[in-house]
């Protein structure tokens, strides 16, 4: 036999829970009360967070580890103006996190008094942010890929078909290893007025490449801003921001000609070249020597190779690059 009838709190037990929601509602009042009296002796601007919708982007302004440390949550972000709130205002931690917040975000804050209630509703919806990947400036550019476009796209005209049917991340790649099997030494991505214009700068000319639906635009650009290290919220003034391209050393050092016209004809048009992971793989002084790079990363591996021997063992390997390249 089903028991249809639902569990029904006895009416004593129904007015205490009332009771005790009650209290707690003139507990809360009194703490703010207390709190915004207290904002008005520190001169500060008070605010009360419950039921305060608090944007994603706001909220993401200061990580949670950040938010726990010094005490301060974004609740509101609009343009290049961002209102913190904090339990604590004369923290003097707090007030250097404030000044870096501005510098690296380039944006003026103020700082508004809040209860630690009020503190702990806003850390509360740090649970409802969405995980966000961590972003990798720059682009890989693999030998499978020169490969596959060197296979399919013998013309511009390839190209643009290929452009019209990958997505934006692949689209930059796209576009980069275009340019450098063509030995362009400039890239355009220019917006105009129906669609945008893909140019590439070849032997002084500049020729159309490819052609972009001009709704693509600003997912282009903000994946552009993101390799280069840009801040994609500005848009109301230029920025500087540079991108590495890195290519898979496999392809060239195979053939030891071939990859010295290669890096010549990139330093022609105004590359700078780096041999990474120096001390793995292919690397030897003899490329260091024979090949023109202006840079040089020091694998790890290379480093721990030398720990058991002395200091100046090490300190003549590096002294023979140096003369090499001198």
């Amino acid at each position: 036999m089903i028991n249809q009838n639902p569990k029904v709190m006895p009416a004593s037990e129904e007015k205490e829970e009332k009771l005790k929601e009650k209290l707690e509602a003139i507990r809360l009042k009194e703490v703010e009360e207390k709190v915004q009296e207290q904002a008005r002796m520190l001169h500060l601007p008070y605010i009360n967070l419950t039921g305060f919708p608090i944007g994603t982007e706001a909220l993401s302004l200061i990580s949670y580890d950040d938010a726990l440390s010094y005490q301060v949550v974004c609740f509101y972000l609009a343009g290049r103006k961002a209102r913190l709130a904090s339990p604590n205002p004369t923290n003097p931690d707090l007030i250097e996190f404030r000044s870096k917040v501005e510098r690296l975000n380039d944006l003026t804050t103020e700082l508004y008094f809040v209860s630690e209630h009020s503190f702990n509703l806003a850390l509360n919806a740090y649970a409802t942010l969405p995980k966000i990947s961590k972003i990798v400036k720059g682009v890989e550019i693999k030998e499978e890929d020169f490969v596959k476009y060197e296979a399919s796209i013998k013309s511009f005209r390839d190209l643009n078909q290929a452009i019209q049917k990958t997505t934006v991340t692949d689209l930059i790649t796209l576009i980069i290893a275009g340019a450098v099997k063509s030995w362009s030494s400039d890239i355009h991505i220019e917006a105009e007025e129906f669609d945008v214009k893909i140019r590439f700068r070849i032997d002084g000319i500049l020729i159309d490449a490819a052609t972009l639906p001009k709704k693509s635009w600003p997912q282009v650009i903000s994946r552009l801003k993101l390799i280069s290290g840009l801040k994609i919220n500005i848009i109301d003034r230029p920025q500087d921001g540079r991108f590495t391209i890195e290519l898979t050393e496999s392809s060239y050092i195979e053939s030891f000609e071939y990859a010295k016209q290669t890096i010549k004809k990139l330093k022609d048009i105004g590359l700078k070249i780096s041999i990474d992971d120096f001390g793995t793989g292919y690397s030897s002084l003899r490329y260091i020597m024979d090949l023109d790079v202006d840079y040089i990363k020091i694998d790890k591996i290379f480093i721990q190779n030398y720990q058991y021997q002395s200091q100046l063992s090490l300190v003549k390997v590096f002294s023979q690059i140096l003369l090499m390249r001198i």
